[in-house]
């Protein structure tokens, strides 16, 4: 290694003062620790998806089953609480369900910062100097699942920093996509074709049937209006009807509705979240410097503004639309008019006295662009000086 700079620290992270690496899989091996941790109801999918990666850039890997340790939460409820809940497999609801899922997360976070301590207590030859540290825990979540509430409050998503903390599901996944294209890893391949396409249902109503989801790129442009825009409720909602013109009004409310809703109800959790690497210009990362309330009462006042603006906006589309059904009459009605005039100017009038100078049909204000199909007609050279000013 020509760098003699990054050679020194990385003797130090390893501790072997005379440590020469010879790849960078050998490096991964010995500076970062992966840990797969099961209760045994997930997809066995996920665990050789993490085993293939690992693998695959050298990572020292462990696979633990923590079936029992969750299974003696499980038997201990029912002995000291009211209420045992059950999973949604054997037949519980989505709260019951949700409860037992919290649990498993939150012992995941326990099981990863013992583990973190314990690796360094037996470490390689050579390495004994490792013995007196510990492992930094990467917090996993991304800005998506942070700001509509997919991540529990103490559980993977904590640690003592994230690394992409500050990006949003699409920005991951155009890195991965970026990866795969120049590493050609199966495995990592593999993941990200098997990748869920849609964001999960968000449970934001109260029948399941009427709820729906928002897309991973509605997301993106939702977060960064909110963060690099600052942008409410009604702010949001005002830029987005002229950024999205094509985008359905009624739709377009539901979903900022929808966003602001998942945002304030998780609110709670932004505040702890692990601190992250400044990768974008917009975070859910409190930071510290951020005063927006922890806790929101609602924001009925923003979505009945909303709400008013949105009708506005579809009032003035319906104007416009009649605005183009007069200037088509309009045009009609010259031709028309036109035709009259040639025809009583041919003799074939009914005898009557007309005005030489007729006024302008009630739409000619549609005509006067450009001077085209203009009904007004100068008949002599006095009515041009008059119109030009030489007549006074």
């Amino acid at each position: 290694m020509k760098n003699i700079y990054v050679l020194n620290q990385l003797r130090k992270i390893v501790g072997n003062p005379e440590y020469v690496p010879k790849d960078p899989t050998e490096i991964c091996h010995h500076i970062l620790h992966t840990v797969y941790l099961g209760v045994g109801t997930e997809d066995p999918s996920s665990k050789a998806r993490s085993e293939a990666i690992a693998k695959q850039i050298g990572a020292d890997h462990r696979s633990c089953d923590f079936s029992k340790v969750f299974q003696a939460f499980k038997d201990w409820i029912p002995k000291n609480l009211p209420f045992n809940p059950r999973s949604a497999k054997d037949g519980g609801n989505i709260k019951e369900d949700l409860i037992l899922t919290n649990l498993a997360a939150r012992l995941k976070m326990t099981l990863t910062y013992m583990v973190a301590q314990l690796i360094p207590m037996k470490p390689e030859a050579g390495c004994e100097s490792l013995r007196n540290g510990f492992l930094v825990v990467f917090g996993v979540y991304n800005v998506d699942q942070a700001l509509l509430g997919f991540t529990t409050k103490y559980d993977t998503s904590s640690g003592d920093i994230n690394p992409i903390g500050s990006l949003n599901h699409v920005d991951v996944m155009r890195m991965l996509e970026w990866f795969d294209s120049t590493l050609k890893w199966e495995s990592l391949n593999k993941a990200i074709s098997e990748e869920p396409k849609e964001l999960p249902y968000t449970y934001n109503q109260e029948s399941e049937d009427h709820d729906f989801s928002l897309t991973h790129a509605e997301v993106e442009v939702f977060s960064k209006f909110r963060n690099e825009r600052n942008c409410g409720p009604f702010s949001m909602f005002d830029n987005l009807a002229e950024f999205w013109p094509d985008f359905d009004l009624d739709q377009l409310y539901d979903h900022v509705v929808l966003f602001f809703d998942c945002y304030a109800r998780s609110r709670h959790k932004s505040i702890v979240q692990t601190p992250a690497l400044y990768l974008s210009n917009h975070s859910c990362d409190s930071n510290k410097f951020n005063y927006t309330p922890h806790i929101y009462n609602g924001f009925e006042f923003q979505y009945k503004k909303m709400k008013a603006l949105k009708e506005s906006i579809q009032m003035a589309n319906l104007a416009k639309l009649h605005k183009g059904q007069n200037i088509r009459h309009a045009q009609t009605g010259t031709n028309v008019n036109k035709q009259a005039a040639h025809h009583q100017q041919s003799g074939h009038g009914d005898g009557h006295h007309h005005d030489e100078f007729c006024g302008p049909d009630p739409f000619d204000f549609a005509q006067k662009e450009g001077g085209a199909n203009r009904q007004v007609e100068i008949k002599s050279q006095a009515d041009l000086s008059f119109a030009s000013g030489e007549g006074k």
